[in-house]
């Protein structure tokens, strides 16, 4: 969390909490991938000694032992800079994808998926004998997998609205240079050059409030 508030052009709603391990300070994000994976493997051998010999007593820990696996792989492995962040850092997804940012997508991958697939086999461990812990498992296990579309799907969304935001202002200030340039010669071509069309809507604009502004500043 501390991470996310202090790390400069970092913002939730775009970059995976995995784009931390990039740039400045990343190491600190990696190194808490790599000690949530070992806390999670020593968990996994105390829950092999507790359920030895009873149904899910072999499955179990060993999802819950793969899953910590794939956070020291994805803590050992940074994903690939994107979408503007770290600064610098082209706006938009790599046109290839690197052997560490594949294996850091292979590695979180893996973890989740055990991690789902282990919550169901634990569920069916503790029965009717621990409803409360069954059911703790059966919400993680469901949860997860909608968290992960949903922030996915979100992450999606809030970059298609940021884009179309910045292309209606860039139209927006393209019609009014226009009609203030055909108010100053007096002309009536530039009200009707000033419709944008679907089709031109999709071209992107070299026109910028800068621009407005200095013929204002001319007409004045």
């Amino acid at each position: 969390m501390v991470q996310m508030l202090a790390r400069p052009g970092f913002d939730v709603t775009r970059h995976a909490v995995s784009s931390l391990q990039n740039g400045e300070f990343g190491w600190v994000q990696s190194v808490t991938f790599i000690f949530s994976g070992i806390l999670s493997i020593l968990c996994a051998w105390g829950v092999r000694r507790y359920l030895h010999g009873s149904r899910g007593g072999t499955w179990g820990p060993l999802l819950v032992g793969t899953f910590g696996i794939g956070m020291i792989l994805a803590g050992f492995c940074a994903p690939d800079p994107a979408f503007g962040f770290p600064a610098g850092t082209p706006d938009g997804a790599p046109e290839a994808m690197s052997m560490s940012g594949g294996l850091h997508s292979l590695g979180f991958f893996g973890a989740f998926m055990a991690l789902i697939a282990g919550c169901f086999v634990l569920s069916r461990h503790f029965g009717r004998a621990t409803p409360r812990w069954r059911r703790s498992c059966l919400v993680v296990g469901t949860t997860t997998p909608l968290l992960i579309v949903l922030c996915s799907w979100h992450c999606s969304v809030s970059r298609d609205i940021g884009h179309l935001l910045l292309l209606g202002r860039d139209d927006l200030i393209h019609v009014a240079l226009e009609r203030r340039l055909a108010a100053q010669d007096g002309s009536s071509t530039g009200f009707r050059s000033a419709a944008v069309s679907p089709a031109s809507c999709m071209q992107p604009r070299a026109i910028t409030t800068s621009h407005l502004l200095s013929v204002i500043r001319a007409d004045s």
